[in-house]
């Protein structure tokens, strides 16, 4: 089946891995109505629901929607079990076969890591996968002229043994942290992780190819400081606005710092007040992260996509906001069936370790990404919350925005 870039409208190749929710699944070129059940399997939306009970119902109806023997359905989803030991590949991955000359080929996956994020942690997490024999992961930050430069050279046809060409690379990592472009196994595709725009510049900048766009959705996120708030709010809310077919927007969990609880919670709902009696918002001191997105702009996009889905009643029994807010005082089980539906909803914690115990126990909260203190946290987490988690520890002074870099260079050279 072909596959068009939507902002572009030009080909972009076949598509050789589909992804119904969190779980990507291979299928032949013969399969193509896999795209048409997968909105009727949104209530598969997690991993853990291709395990247990409910392997036999997406297998018989795979079955049913392909024609293909149980048997076939049934080592599709082993198959797609097994994809999911790797968290960087089971995310949003879409893989887009493209077109090369190449004797040999790779799987290839560059993923755009958000200034201030240290892509050692990338590091790490693609070596461990390498090292238990899961399929290549290589690390690509955008706004790192080098390291699209030396990506260029690897997809050249000018580089015959490019096999140890990769493994030799070492990326200058005093730009934004990457240290190595680690790659192994079959170049059979490209995705690029990241923005609409960030994927448009990049398919721009190598002109080799033009690269899948990727928005990676349902992120979670722990924040440790109060200059943090605004920019969770950001990630809550522009990776949100997609509904799923029963109409309800992708719940996040932001999970706070106990101590800056009360401000999240009253700056939003200032927000709010403001918009619904057509009060201009003035811009937080703390919203310098996205240059092009004012705060204003943000909240109108929250409070329009949730009345659109009903989570906003007009009126004076206006009581729902899309972001639902929990205390220690609140009754949690209440609150837990008030947010659903809702774009985010935010607990307070009063350590990392609670954060995570209250994740893991309170099904479907459960967290994706932790933003974390540091590289120790970051293990002692990952040990606790499985191989579903990642790490990021963000900065404020790198926190500076690829749209940024890109409107004002014009282009990475």
């Amino acid at each position: 089946m072909k596959v068009f870039d939507k902002f572009t409208g030009r080909e972009v190749g076949q598509v050789e891995t589909i992804k119904i929710d969190d779980i990507s699944m291979r299928r032949s070129s013969a399969e193509n109505n896999y795209f048409n059940i997968r909105e009727r399997l949104t209530i598969l939306r997690k991993a853990s629901d291709l395990i247990g009970e409910n392997r036999d119902f997406l297998a018989q109806t795979l079955s049913m929607e392909t024609g293909k023997a149980y048997k076939n359905a049934e080592r599709e989803i082993m198959n797609a079990e097994d994809h999911l030991k790797n968290p960087i590949l089971t995310l949003n991955t879409y893989n887009i076969s493209q077109a090369s000359n190449f004797e040999k080929s790779k799987e290839v996956h560059l993923f755009n890591v958000p200034e201030g994020i240290p892509v050692q942690i990338f590091v790490d997490e693609a070596i461990r996968g390498i090292m238990s024999g899961q399929r290549t992961i290589v690390l690509h930050n955008p706004s790192c002229p080098l390291t699209t430069m030396k990506i260029s050279e690897i997809l050249s046809e000018s580089v015959k043994d490019w096999q140890n060409f990769i493994n030799d690379i070492l990326v200058d990592n005093q730009i934004n942290g990457i240290r190595k472009i680690i790659s192994s196994g079959e170049l059979d595709s490209i995705t690029f992780h990241g923005t609409p725009e960030q994927s448009m510049a990049f398919s721009k900048l190598t002109g080799l190819l033009n690269v899948k766009m990727n928005v990676m959705t349902n992120y979670r996120a722990i924040i440790w400081d109060k200059k943090y708030m605004e920019y969770a709010l950001d990630w809550a809310v522009q990776n949100s606005l997609t509904p799923v077919s029963n109409h309800r927007l992708r719940v996040q969990t932001i999970i706070v710092k106990a101590e800056f609880f009360t401000y999240f919670k009253n700056r939003f709902t200032d927000i709010s007040k403001k918009l619904k009696f057509g009060i201009p918002v003035e811009k937080s001191q703390d919203c310098n992260y996205y240059p092009n997105i004012t705060e204003e702009k943000r909240a109108i996009e929250v409070v329009k996509v949730a009345r659109q889905n009903g989570f906003i009643i007009e009126g004076e029994e206006d009581k729902r906001f899309p972001i639902v807010l929990h205390n220690e005082y609140d009754d949690l089980q209440t609150n837990l069936e008030e947010a659903d539906g809702a774009i985010a909803f935010i607990v307070p914690a009063k350590s990392l370790k609670d954060a995570v115990k209250f994740s893991f126990s309170n099904k479907p909260w459960d967290i994706t990404y932790l933003f974390a203190n540091g590289i120790e946290e970051a293990d002692m987490t990952r040990s606790m919350a499985g191989r579903s988690t990642i790490i990021f520890n963000p900065k404020k002074e790198d926190i500076v925005g690829f749209q940024k870099h890109i409107e004002k260079k014009g282009s990475v050279s």
